[in-house]
């Protein structure tokens, strides 16, 4: 692999690793190249050298000497007496009681309004298609998909292009 192959988006992606020292050799020696030729790639490692450098000179803040006790007793405590347990109740359930009675019923008479039709019109469908033989894709797409209701759109439509698509010849290598 050659040092003009690296990317910049994977030189950024291992300056990381790059400066831990943890790519094999040749990738080390593409990074240096790259770095040497590239000056954005160039500045992102300078800067996240300074970031370590920084890190590194940082002190830890000083931890109480009492602090592991603390946790421990807490830890303790929970566990000694556990809170009592919530009831779970889900936000959605609690949006619905909210609602008032009378919204609730509506909702619930539309949606079974929505589901009835539906099942009518499944029921109606599958007896339109037992009751008569199955047309094959070539006869009469819009029988076979059931889009009846597409008719009498204009040419250029939607609907159009795709029965288009669908009753096309389909030659094997195409």
């Amino acid at each position: 692999m050659g040092a003009n192959l690296l990317r910049c988006t994977t030189v950024r992606n291992n300056l990381n690793a790059y400066l831990d020292g943890e790519l094999p050799t040749h990738v080390l020696g593409e990074m240096a190249t790259h770095l040497q030729c590239c000056q954005g790639c160039r500045q992102a490692w300078v800067r996240l050298r300074q970031v370590g450098t920084l890190l590194q000179s940082a002190s830890a803040p000083a931890v109480p000497e009492d602090f592991s006790q603390r946790v421990l007793s807490q830890a303790r405590q929970r566990t000694a007496s556990p809170r009592p347990a919530v009831r779970a109740s889900f936000a959605v359930i609690r949006r619905w009681r909210s609602v008032p009675l009378a919204q609730r019923a509506a909702a619930a008479a539309v949606l079974f309004f929505g589901l009835s039709t539906g099942l009518f019109m499944g029921w109606q469908t599958a007896g339109k298609r037992s009751a008569n033989a199955a047309p094959s894709l070539r006869d009469d797409p819009v029988a076979v998909f059931n889009l009846d209701y597409l008719g009498g759109d204009p040419d250029g439509s939607l609907p159009r292009a795709y029965l288009t698509l669908v009753s096309a010849d389909s030659r094997p290598g195409e």
